[in-house]
């Protein structure tokens, strides 16, 4: 919720209009049901996926205690956060970390003409919810802590507690925001550089990358998302046993090269010299 007073002008635009409104939470989805889907997607997952939604157990309304996904890179660490956010029916961002050596994630002060809310309270703003997830994609390639601007991490640091959250002091509205409504779920390729105050933060999920056994699944869903992407992807078939037997080279870790395999086998369907 935006405060119902502030010391200074209020915010503008859309925020405005929320001020001192108490913003709707989203119910809990059968958590059940959400676990077969992200398994069904990703057999390799499935003891991670349990834990991760073991912790949702008996909550009423959308909250994920701070994630922290861990992996090599292309093991679908993103996908799978992009996934569980989508399947608890809640806005969602993904901030990219990479090379982020600022603390703008935590909004801009009024005091400058590009004043802006930090990323948490405007995707409460933007979709008029009291709840949502927030990404943090590559959380070790962010810059190291201590710059002149702040840093990401230590911005995540600030609002690692729950209690923070309820009270954040938004430099965009110049007041005190309920962003305690905002879930954290964060990726790495590893941990060492963010040992100390942020790792104590987050609960660490290892995930570990798929299969070979894995590739019929993996592609199946590499084809739909490319549906997913076309204004009409109808005419887009899935793979067929000689398509998916060219695959075989492919002996399980990262899910790139294998998109790539994929997207290059059906580019090549449409080149006649290769149809079939």
């Amino acid at each position: 919720m935006l405060p119902t007073a502030l010391e200074s002008k209020k915010p503008a635009g859309a925020a405005r209009a929320l001020v001192g409104q108490a913003l709707p939470l989203h119910r809990m989805p059968d958590i059940t049901v959400l676990g077969e889907h992200l398994v069904a997607r990703r057999p390799w997952l499935a003891t991670q996926i349990a834990r991760i939604l073991g912790t949702l157990a008996g909550r009423d309304t959308v909250a994920v205690p701070n994630l922290l996904l861990v992996g090599a890179p292309g093991t679908g660490k993103t996908e799978l956060a992009r996934d569980i956010a989508e399947g608890l029916g809640v806005p969602t961002v993904v901030y990219g970390c990479a090379g982020i050596a600022d603390s703008s994630i935590s909004g801009t002060s009024k005091q400058w003409s590009t004043a802006r809310l930090s990323l948490f309270t405007q995707l409460l703003v933007d979709n008029q919810s009291g709840d949502g997830i927030v990404i943090l994609d590559e959380l070790d390639k962010s810059g190291a802590t201590g710059g002149h601007n702040g840093s990401l991490r230590e911005a995540i640091v600030a609002v690692g507690e729950l209690s923070a959250r309820r009270r954040f002091f938004d430099l965009g509205v110049d007041g005190v925001v309920d962003i305690s409504g905002v879930s954290l779920v964060a990726t790495a390729n590893d941990v060492a550089g963010l040992r100390g105050p942020l790792l104590d933060r987050f609960a660490v999920v290892e995930i570990p990358g798929p299969r070979r056994q894995d590739l019929p699944i993996i592609a199946r869903g590499i084809i739909e998302k490319m549906r997913s992407e076309m204004g009409d992807g109808r005419w887009l078939g899935d793979l067929d046993a000689a398509e998916l037997d060219s695959l075989s080279s492919w002996r399980g870790g990262s899910i790139r090269p294998l998109r790539r395999a994929i997207e290059h086998l059906v580019a090549l369907r449409s080149d006649r010299r290769f149809a079939h």
